[in-house]
């Protein structure tokens, strides 16, 4: 794909005013760039806007859309140097930009997160937070980029909304060593040495968990640059020690390369996803990352109950397998199998993943309100996601109403109430892949509800019924089957404050306790799909880090035959 070569600043909304402040040297090889008078140059994976703050070159890619009275979520990605970001993030930077996430950099040299860097990153989320960008970005770092964030993050952990890292260098002693570092802290390395606990991002962790700031990192086993053991797999099992979430994947057979499963990772994109906005306070969550102690019977746990005992003669019809919830409503069923999860918000957000195993599956995604008696079952709203369409039903107002349902059973529906029902469901065509998992965000205020799927938002319907001040329970009713996993929802509050962290059950186990884990095994034929493997006899050592997710990076790629693994330069 033609890199595009930026020689001015676009004229948009987003117009990012230049700052030239005081003249700052630039490293060598940044000083080689060609300049165009008054104005730096930069080559950029995708369209976008290339300035200077204090004579350093800085950019900003903005997002294709934005929400109206909403500061605009923004990557700070790491690091930003002449021949980086590369073509390698062109694809993740188009999906942040498609999603209405902004991409931003600068160009701190190489500064291994030393104070004099983390200045000039202030200086960038400043400029940014003043135009209109949201005051906590995704940190985002690869490699020697992970030194950069973390420890402007540890300085500043109200300023993080996440991080994310790819092979990221978390461990100041692991890469570049002292001997190399030490000349960007203006100290020799026997004083590195002696403060490396101030500067060391891998010890300065506190800060971040005490906040609730959730991470991320994908890194490869095979490490030899930045070894997994000494940074992603330290970092999670501190952070984990200190009560903070960190979702870790590990590519068997993966070292520090341009594979592109690093680059292309819908598990990072999730996650960037879920973080990006700030949607309130989180008051649910479930990963499903736990076993049932029988098989005989419904055991979903976490508070979730099911419907199988009345509708379905006590027949299974939930299992908890793989790290998901498997839902198929049985054959002697006389209603779809429902799963139950109380919460309650009059204005909030239920994400889940969903995956459909076949062409004629779908999910009902229903709000409820059993303390409503004017409706049947307290049904208020649904949102059914089918392999072909979106449909989005008032349920309160409609075929759920007490007088409404009534007229419906005796074949009693005027002309009137029945255009009126006509009104109440709005179905959209959109189609998803089967056995495939899909991000689903139902975004829901006042009287209006929308739907986002895969970072889209493909349905938007306003009706009465939406509007009802209690939403007091999820259910979950497939007709025949669907898998679902990360379930979370938020309640929206009038002033957005980070949420406590919430623990992630598996997450908080000893790594010496039995679990199951998967890796990430690369598979010899072309279907461009990651798949899962491994058991408890080949179980990694405890110096390795294990993954807690079921299906992990189902990351597009080409001819898998043909791809040439490069060594990416630090």
């Amino acid at each position: 794909m033609m890199h595009h070569l930026i020689k001015s600043i676009i004229a948009t909304a987003f117009c990012v005013a230049t700052c030239c402040l005081a003249p700052h040297t630039l490293p060598a090889d940044e000083s080689q760039q060609p300049k165009i008078e008054g104005v730096p140059t930069k080559t950029l994976p995708i369209d976008g806007q290339v300035f200077e703050i204090e004579g350093r070159t800085a950019f900003l890619i903005p997002p294709e859309s934005v929400r109206p009275g909403q500061a605009v979520p923004w990557i700070w990605y790491a690091p930003t140097l002449p021949n980086l970001p590369s073509n390698a993030e062109e694809w993740m930077f188009r999906r942040f930009t498609r999603n209405g996430i902004a991409i931003a950099g600068i160009d701190v040299g190489e500064s291994y997160g030393s104070p004099a860097g983390s200045r000039l990153y202030t200086l960038l989320y400043e400029h940014l937070v003043s135009k209109g960008f949201s005051s906590r970005p995704i940190l985002l770092g690869r490699s020697r980029g992970g030194l950069m964030t973390l420890s402007w993050a540890a300085d500043h952990p109200d300023r993080v909304g996440a991080f994310a890292g790819i092979y990221p260098v978390c461990n100041l002693a692991s890469y570049p060593g002292l001997d190399r570092a030490c000349g960007a802290f203006q100290l020799s390395a026997q004083e590195l040495s002696q403060r490396l606990k101030e500067f060391n991002p891998i010890d300065r962790l506190g800060p971040l968990a005490k906040a609730g700031v959730p991470m991320f990192s994908i890194h490869g086993d095979v490490d030899t640059v930045v070894p997994l053991e000494k940074n992603s797999g330290m970092m999670r099992d501190r952070y984990v020690a200190l009560g903070g979430q960190m979702q870790l994947i590990v590519p068997k057979g993966q070292g520090h390369n341009m594979w592109k499963g690093f680059f292309e990772c819908e598990e990072l994109m999730a996650f960037i996803r879920t973080h990006a906005f700030e949607f309130g306070e989180l008051i649910f969550e479930d990963t499903f990352e736990r076993d049932e102690r029988q098989e005989l019977k419904d055991e979903p746990g976490n508070g979730w109950t099911t419907s199988s005992d009345t509708t379905a003669g006590g027949h299974k019809q939930v299992d908890l397998r793989e790290g998901s919830m498997f839902i198929e409503t049985h054959k002697t069923a006389n209603h779809a199998a429902s799963v139950r999860h109380p919460f309650e918000f009059q204005n909030g957000v239920i994400e889940l993943r969903l995956m459909l195993p076949s062409d004629t599956d779908s999910l009902n995604i229903n709000i409820a309100d059993p303390e409503f008696k004017d409706v049947h079952a307290g049904h208020l709203f649904s949102v059914k996601v089918s392999t072909t369409h979106i449909t989005i039903e008032d349920l309160a107002t409609g075929v759920m109403k007490t007088s409404i349902r009534t007229a419906r059973q005796n074949g009693q529906l005027t002309n009137e109430q029945q255009s009126m029902l006509s009104k109440l469901k709005l179905s959209t065509a959109h189609a998803i892949a089967k056995n495939e998992w899909h991000h689903i965000v139902i975004q829901i205020h006042k009287d209006q509800a929308k739907v986002l799927i895969d970072g889209r938002q493909i349905a938007e319907f306003q009706s009465p019924g939406i509007a009802h001040p209690n939403k007091r329970l999820l259910r979950l009713l497939p007709p025949e089957a669907a898998v679902v996993d990360d379930v979370r929802i938020w309640r929206s509050v009038a002033t957005s404050h980070r949420p406590a962290a919430v623990s992630h059950q598996t997450a908080q186990m000893k790594l010496s306790q039995p679990m199951d884990y998967q890796v990430v095994q690369r598979t010899p034929d072309n279907a461009g799909r990651v798949r899962v493997s491994g058991t408890l006899e080949d179980a990694p050592s405890r110096e390795q880090t294990v993954i807690l997710r079921s299906e992990i990076c189902a990351c597009e790629r080409n001819n898998r035959s043909n791809q040439r693994q490069m060594v990416a330069s630090l």
